[in-house]
């Protein structure tokens, strides 16, 4: 097996073009990679002595041309940043957590919801840390206890051959790493995995098949990302005539055109972003032929390859399908009420036989925390409200308060829930994946992952409640057809159809993260 690396061409230029420098080695140099058993590692004393720069141990080993170790390194810095994001918040008992995840009231000052005019919008609003000093020790001595369990893992592994760990302990805490040779044993041979790294002013990406994989070296810096990112952004959001589709295409030709032939013949693109970059739809990244990304491939993104390398190995359950719908809490102030949530709960909810259906003061916390046990299909219809990433366990889902529960189902309480029987969880809510400029995921969502959850399906934007409730509903009649990537895929085609939602306003918001299938 054998990783080329180098530098695409310039992102104005034809894909071909990029890909025939890249064949003929003039902007390339190809390595072969001198692969084990087990598939290419560093060692754990290298590793914990780069941990406050583990950015500087990447750049090392790309500028020397070692990408499968830089490979490696990447997924321990990302396994490390999903912990926190997930976990950080003191994974155990309830009596573990720090105070300043169980007082949100008082370890926060709540800012402006942004939940769009009239209400009808599902809202996310910002929360700031009063005392940010408390969430850095919280940090520390999560990195600690990471830290401490990758020299527990490194000891035991020389003995045993990890692919033979059980699930929840190949997941839980993400300590167990994927190799470069690992991942590409578990991927589908219509699949391609692009995971991005954003080093200082250069933007790599791994590209990687079951068959093949190269390490491509963008041109185009972050910065110039950054702002057609933003500018996307701001115009799908706005929903105004074309303006997204110049955009759109820039940033095709400057991400997707220099990868080469694997991105156009896949009919899976599993996406593991960086940075901002998890801002993205790429699902709506138009080709210079005036195709879109998902027009041609299911689209899924992934907070680590070590998570896909995981859930892959998660035992196949024959369990019928059991939905908990939940939508349109009693919400306190300043939040309004989601009529047209709660439609969409009834509805989906009656598309199982068997299901339950929790709204209104039913929607609390203490009755979800209760109920969430019996069923393998989460579908959560309500406000949010984001922390950021340095107090990401903080970032809740709003539902009634009562019987000792204060209405907020936090990310720190969501990864303590044991989700390992869960097929699919569906955040029907804004911004859910959202993330802060050095996040690889919103914490919502790394929670639900976190916890066992194999599938999660979020929202980049706020999207009308109307919009949500027909996508949901074309996507749960399809989704024991086609599995959910595809049915979100149909549903979001099926959505586009239609005069009044064909802006990808209404559809591309929501994406998935996780096992597309």
């Amino acid at each position: 097996m054998s990783l080329a690396s180098g530098h695409a061409g310039p992102c104005v230029r034809a894909p071909s073009r990029v890909i025939a420098l890249v064949g003929v080695g003039l902007l390339c140099a190809c390595a072969t990679i001198q692969t084990t058993g087990r598939g290419t590692t560093l060692p754990f004393e290298r590793l914990e002595r780069a941990r406050r720069d583990l950015p500087d141990l990447i750049a090392g080993e790309i500028a020397q041309g070692r990408p499968a170790q830089a490979f490696y390194a990447l997924e321990v810095a990302r396994s490390r940043r999903f912990a926190g994001l997930s976990a950080g918040s003191g994974r155990g008992r309830a009596d573990e957590v720090p105070e300043v995840f169980r007082d949100l009231d008082r370890s926060f000052e709540a800012q402006a919801a942004p939940i769009g005019p009239g209400g009808r919008s599902r809202g996310l609003a910002g929360l700031k840390p009063r005392q940010p000093e408390a969430f850095h020790q919280v940090a520390e001595r999560d990195d600690q206890a990471f830290w401490l369990g990758q020299q527990e893992v490194a000891r035991r592994i020389e003995s045993i051959d990890k692919r033979g760990l059980p699930y929840r302990l190949a997941l839980a805490g993400h300590l167990v790493i994927t190799t470069l040779e690992e991942i590409q044993r578990g991927l589908a041979g219509d699949q391609v995995l692009l995971s991005f790294h954003l080093g200082g002013d250069a933007v790599h990406v791994f590209v990687v098949t079951r068959a093949s994989a190269r390490l491509v070296h963008l041109q185009t810096p972050p910065q110039a990302l950054r702002l057609q990112v933003s500018s996307l952004s701001g115009a799908l959001r706005l929903a105004q005539g074309d303006a997204w589709r110049g955009v759109s295409r820039w940033l095709w030709m400057a991400l997707l055109a220099p990868l080469g032939p694997e991105v156009a013949r896949a009919k899976a693109v599993t996406v593991v972003p960086d940075g901002f970059l998890a801002n993205l739809p790429f699902g709506v990244l138009e080709s210079p032929a005036g195709q879109l990304l998902t027009e041609g491939a299911r689209v899924a993104y992934l907070p680590s390859a070590t998570f896909y390398h995981a859930i892959v190995q998660r035992p196949l359950s024959a369990d019928a399908p059991r939905m908990l719908a939940v939508g349109n809490a009693s919400y306190p102030e300043p939040w309004l009420p989601l009529p047209t949530a709660e439609v969409e709960a009834r509805a989906v909810s009656r598309m199982f036989d068997d299901s339950a259906l929790l709204v209104g003061d039913d929607a609390s916390e203490h009755r979800v925390m209760d109920a969430y046990r019996n069923f393998n299909i989460l579908h959560l219809a309500t406000h949010g409200q984001f922390a950021g990433a340095a107090a990401a366990g903080a970032s809740s889902l709003i539902l009634t308060r009562g019987a000792g529960a204060d209405g907020h189902l936090t990310a720190a309480e969501i990864s303590r829930m044991d989700l390992s029987h869960t097929h699919l969880v569906v955040l029907s809510a804004c911004e859910t994946t959202l993330s802060g400029s050095d996040d690889a995921l919103g914490s919502i969502t790394a929670a639900f992952l976190a916890g066992g959850t194999p599938t999660v399906i979020g929202s980049l934007w706020q999207v009308s409640d109307d919009a949500t409730a027909r996508l949901m509903l074309r996507f749960y009649d399809r989704f024991l057809e086609l599995g959910s990537a595809e049915a979100l895929r149909a549903a979001q085609a099926a959505i586009r159809k239609d005069p009044r939602w064909q802006h990808p306003f209404f559809w591309a918001a929501f994406v998935l993260y996780g096992m597309d299938k």
